[in-house]
């Protein structure tokens, strides 16, 4: 099980020494630089989502907020420098929901974000929506579904790779709806874009904010929002209940994470500083724009929900055989 304070009880044994030094330590913090590690190229979601927080987090606690790219092997490289980094509250992580699904599907890593990685607070999430090709004869969820229990194996479903959080929300697709796809991996979120605008591939389930974007090129059709309510970014398309498939539910999240050995009160600390982030007017108001919910929880709801998502994808993994080391 995933441990969201795995130095708890070391802490506990140590109070009497150490509680007043970590006291003092949250109470100064932040007194220097933060670093945000980003695990992707920049321009990508994570990185704007970051980069919009960061000046709400300066203009509060006076402090310079760097946001640094470090991209590579999935978002790993990024990962595991602030796995590895000291636990002052310094180095810390945004990472996406991919790094549950990196959790349930790779055995080979340097680090495991179960043990090595504490969860800090998820900063925003957002739907997901069913998009097909423009000239796919689909014009509904209900005829998606139809055509792929009466055509099995025919429906060529993009993904941004083995082991994504697309290609887990589209596994979750098919067993929610009793349908099977191909699924065609590609190397990243903008190929496969231009995969399903130019037809090669049939459907796609992406974030909104992407998905609006495809939409507006005219070559794709959304179906349906893999969410509760509508969204204002796309008013007429039908959540994925009022289309016929009410218990199909998938989303993308943007999460914060420090290293394991940081302090229990420097974590609260930390999160307080940016759920107060989330409130800031401009971070509002580019969150609505970009069809995204800020959150903003506790370290422990946080740890909760992650844990939760671990087992759900490692059992989908389980059963379609998903493993990418």
């Amino acid at each position: 099980m995933y441990n969201i304070r795995p130095w708890k009880s070391a802490v506990a044994l140590t109070g009497i020494l150490l509680g007043a030094p970590m006291a003092a330590l949250s109470a100064t913090y932040p007194s220097k630089p933060i670093t945000l590690i980003v695990p992707f190229a920049p321009g990508g979601m994570a990185d704007q989502v970051a980069r919009v927080i960061a000046p709400a987090i300066h203009a509060e606690y006076k402090v310079p907020v760097i946001v640094e790219n470090k991209a590579g092997a999935g978002g790993s490289i990024g990962n595991h420098a602030v796995a590895s980094a000291p636990g002052d509250g310094y180095t810390l992580l945004v990472a996406s929901a991919g790094i549950t699904t990196e959790a349930a599907t790779r055995k080979n890593l340097p680090y495991d974000m179960r043990t090595d990685l504490a969860a800090v607070t998820q900063l925003v999430v957002m739907p997901n929506v069913v998009l097909v090709n423009e000239r796919f004869k689909a014009q509904t969820l209900g005829d998606l579904i139809s055509y792929a229990r009466e055509k099995p194996d025919t429906v060529l479903a993009g993904s941004s790779g083995i082991g994504s959080s697309t290609h887990f929300a589209t596994e979750l697709f098919n067993a929610t709806a009793g349908i099977k796809t191909v699924h065609v991996p590609y190397k990243g979120g903008a190929p496969t874009w231009q995969a399903l605008m130019a037809g090669e591939i049939n459907m796609l389930i992406d974030p909104l904010p992407s998905a609006r974007n495809l939409v507006n090129s005219g070559k794709v059709r959304a179906l349906a929002l893999a969410a509760a309510e509508r969204s204002p970014l796309l008013p007429d398309l039908p959540t994925t209940a009022e289309a016929g498939l009410p218990s199909y539910g998938s989303e993308m999240w943007f999460g914060l994470f420090a290293p394991a050995s940081t302090p229990p009160e420097l974590l609260d600390r930390i999160q307080q500083m940016f759920r107060h982030a989330l409130d800031d007017g401009n971070v509002r108001k580019w969150s609505l724009e970009h069809g995204l919910s800020v959150v903003g929880n506790s370290p422990e709801a946080f740890h909760a929900a992650n844990a939760k998502e671990i087992e759900r994808w490692t059992e989908l993994a389980r059963l379609h055989h998903i493993e990418v080391d």
